[in-house]
C-alpha cells in the first residue's frame, strides 16, 4: 500500500482535491518542509483561501509553494493535464458522490491530470450499512440523523462509495495497481462532540416544518448522549492507491 509519508517528494507537485477544515493540508505542509523543491496544490469547490493563508503563517518557508484553487473536482481546469505527480483525495468522494455522475466524472478527471505513472490516494469512510459493532451502529446513526437534516432542508447528503465499487471505477478508467487497505479510526468523544454540533448546525436549517425541527433536534440529543458515554467512537474507514498507466 503506497503511503505519502514514504514517498520521495523531491521535485514532486501534489495536488490535494478537498481542503476543508485543513486537517489533510496541514500533514501536506508538513511535508513540505522536508522536501523543499516539493510543490502543493490545494483545492476546493468553497474559498476557503483566507483559512488557508491563517494555517501557512506558521510555515513561513513554504507559503511561496503553497497554491489554492477553488474549483469543482470535475473541472480543476486551472491544471494544465499531465502536470501533477500526486493526488490526494481525503474524505471529498463522498461529497463529490451525492450527485449521481460526477465521482466517475471526477476520478476522470484526476487521470488525465495525473503524469504517466502518477500516484491516486484515496481515503474514505465506509458506507454506514457497514457498521458491525454497537460502536460503529452509534457512527451510522449519527450519520442517518445528518443525512435525514440535510435532505429535509432540501440539501444533497454525502453518499460514500463502498471501496469494491470504487475499485471497479478506477480500474474502467484505466488506473492499475490498485491497493485497499481497511482501518479504524478511534476518536476521544471530546474530539466527535464538537464536530457533531458543528455538523448539526450546518444540517439543521428552518424550513418551515417545526415539528420536523425538534424531531431532528431530539434525535441529535440522543445519539449526543450515546457519544458522550463512549471513551472513544470507532469509525471504519478504507485507504486505496492507483497509479496511471
Amino acid at each position: 500500500m503506497i503511503e505519502i509519508h514514504n514517498l520521495d517528494l523531491r521535485n514532486k507537485t501534489i495536488l490535494e482535491v478537498g481542503t476543508g477544515r485543513g486537517g489533510t493540508t496541514l500533514e501536506l505542509i508538513e511535508l513540505l518542509k522536508k522536501f523543499p523543491s516539493a510543490k502543493l496544490i490545494t483545492s476546493d469547490i468553497i474559498d476557503v483561501k483566507e483559512e488557508l493563508m491563517q494555517f501557512c503563517q506558521g510555515f513561513m518557508n513554504v507559503q511561496n509553494r503553497i497554491t489554492f484553487i477553488q474549483s469543482d473536482a470535475t473541472d480543476l481546469n486551472s491544471i494544465p493535464n499531465e502536470s501533477i505527480d500526486i493526488i490526494i483525495v481525503n474524505y471529498t468522494l463522498c461529497a463529490i458522490n451525492s450527485i449521481i455522475g460526477k465521482l466517475t466524472m471526477a476520478i476522470n478527471r484526476f487521470f488525465h491530470l495525473l503524469k504517466p505513472g502518477g500516484i491516486l490516494l484515496i481515503e474514505e469512510e465506509y458506507p454506514i450499512e457497514s457498521a458491525k459493532t454497537e460502536n460503529q451502529c452509534i457512527w451510522a446513526d449519527k450519520w442517518r440523523m445528518l443525512k435525514t437534516a440535510l435532505i429535509s432542508s432540501g440539501n444533497l447528503p454525502f453518499n460514500e462509495i463502498h471501496p469494491d465499487q470504487l475499485t471497479q471505477i478506477l480500474s474502467l478508467l484505466n488506473f492499475i495497481e490498485i491497493e485497499k487497505e481497511d482501518g479504524l479510526n478511534m476518536l476521544h468523544h471530546s474530539e466527535i462532540l464538537p464536530l457533531f454540533e458543528y455538523q448539526i448546525s450546518g444540517s439543521i436549517s428552518s424550513n418551515g416544518d417545526s415539528y420536523l425541527e425538534k424531531g431532528l433536534l431530539k434525535w441529535a440529543g440522543k445519539i449526543k448522549k450515546k457519544i458522550e458515554k463512549l471513551e472513544f467512537m470507532e469509525i471504519p474507514y478504507y485507504r486505496l492507491s492507483a497509479k496511471k498507466t
